[in-house]
């Protein structure tokens, strides 16, 4: 019998659905068992009138052991990265490794909260399409090329207006992480993009850890959250051969 494959699972970011993935997929599925589930409401996943993060990490968590294959090496970016870490902290079991991309472990403050109640109103009163056109230039760089931006669009734009107003809800509210952060015992691989975008570094170490330097992507080469798929592909795939040869 030959050896069990690494089982992995991508967390799409918001606003998009597993479709993001579509370019690293063929590069991925040779080598391993490849999990894309989708947040309520988005691509083809069915809505849920009030979906939490913590809710859908316990459904990935189902997912993850209904496919007998182990514990998951898990990566997630951006709404797929508080899912991640919710996973990683509620249900250890299914985690064999992490990464966290364009994510933080802090609540959303009082103005985040604000924030996001303000995109809500916008999608509803106003439309996705006014929501969007802020949006997107705020995930994309500045030098951006034009592809990057169309294709970002083109996967937002296509999202049910309902679901996006309940992510940014269940993003809203979603809890505090920072005093979890110590107790993730996985291998961990945390991405940034920028100062200002960054987790909470994660402390502690041991045995089966392994905390890997933030890494910064370059802003001139595409969208600071949804471009430059290569060089974050690059990322977390080295991540993750290195840790299925652990495992």
């Amino acid at each position: 019998m030959g050896a069990k494959r690494p089982l992995l699972v991508l967390l799409h970011p918001f606003p998009m659905d597993a479709s993001f993935w579509g370019p690293m997929w063929r590069e991925l599925a040779a080598d391993v068992t490849l999990l894309t589930p989708e947040f309520p409401g988005f691509g083809s996943a069915p809505a849920d009138l009030a979906p939490t993060i913590a809710g859908f990490a316990a459904h990935v968590a189902e997912l993850i052991g209904a496919e007998d294959a182990g514990p998951a090496i898990v990566v997630g970016l951006s709404l797929g990265g508080y899912v991640a870490l919710a996973l990683a902290v509620e249900h250890p079991g299914a985690v064999a490794a992490l990464v966290l991309a364009n994510t933080r472990a802090e609540a959303d403050t009082l103005d985040a909260q604000r924030a996001r109640e303000h995109a809500i109103d916008t999608v509803r009163i106003d439309g996705l399409d006014t929501y969007l056109a802020d949006l997107v230039p705020r995930l994309m760089s500045p030098g951006a090329e034009r592809e990057a931006w169309e294709r970002a669009y083109a996967l937002a734009e296509t999202q049910d207006p309902d679901a996006v107003c309940a992510a940014l809800e269940a993003l809203r509210d979603r809890p505090d992480r920072t005093m979890d952060l110590t107790g993730i015992g996985v291998r961990t691989i945390v991405i940034g993009y920028g100062s200002d975008d960054r987790i909470t570094p994660l402390g502690g170490t041991g045995q089966q850890r392994l905390i890997v330097e933030e890494l910064a992507a370059r802003r001139s080469t595409g969208a600071a959250d949804v471009g430059d798929e290569a060089a974050f592909a690059f990322a977390f795939l080295a991540f993750a051969f290195l840790t299925a040869r652990a495992i």
